[in-house]
């Protein structure tokens, strides 16, 4: 097995963001309720990562091998067939706190994403300075079309019982708990394949800009 790296993550949120997607902005009333919810977040959650470095050989146009175990997948394929080298991941911003007044509930439940926006930011750039890389892709079981959602479970078991060390366990239904959790890969984005402003998935955790309303036209009728 490839040496497992444990990461601690900051508690970071993009706040002009955040504004902007609650359609509110920065000199809002709301704003310091919510810099109080994440600096109450800072003191009783600790986001973590862990992360291996592994190899990775395709085959065929839809069969890629990494870590040792075989994936089927086109698009993965595609990101992948000039590497040596990917980085398989676990992440999760942990267990929420329980014990909240009823506003500061409803403030750190939006907050869920924008947190795992933010320590996925980080552990981009970790590996990014790490290995000397110019830029950083990302791809996830069941957000690429044809990457089933079940091969997150084979991530997950390749870290053994390291995937402990975070707090992370997976359910039935390729669940991880805590919910608020991710899996996948990091990978050398030499050809710029992620590149947020072009990408359709607005589920993905890495996501730093959204496309435009024009993009997504081009897009449907590329």
């Amino acid at each position: 097995m490839e040496k497992i790296r444990i990461i601690e993550l900051p508690v970071d949120v993009n706040m002009p963001m955040l504004m902007k997607k609650m359609k509110l902005t920065c000199d809002s009333p709301v704003y310091d309720e919510y810099q109080n919810a994440v600096e109450l977040l800072r003191n009783q959650i600790k986001p973590m990562a862990i992360i291996k470095a592994c190899p990775v050989e395709t085959f065929s146009k839809h069969l890629v091998v990494m870590d040792g175990i075989k994936y089927k997948s086109k698009t993965l394929h595609y990101l992948l067939k000039d590497h040596e080298q990917v980085f398989l991941y676990l992440l999760t911003i942990g267990e929420m706190p329980t014990k909240l007044h009823q506003i500061e509930h409803y403030f750190l439940q939006s907050l869920k994403l924008p947190i795992m926006y933010g320590a996925m930011k980080h552990l981009k750039a970790a590996v990014r300075e790490d290995n000397h890389l110019k830029q950083v892709g990302i791809a996830n079981p069941g957000l690429i079309q044809d990457w089933a959602i079940q091969d997150s479970k084979a991530i997950f078991d390749s870290f053994g019982s390291a995937s402990l060390q975070i707090g992370l366990k997976m359910g039935k239904g390729y669940i991880m708990r805590p919910v608020y959790s991710s899996s996948g890969i990091l990978f050398d984005d030499f050809q710029n394949y992620c590149d947020c402003a072009a990408c359709s998935i607005d589920g993905c955790i890495a996501r730093e800009e959204k496309m435009t309303d024009d993009e997504k036209k081009m897009a449907s009728v590329g």
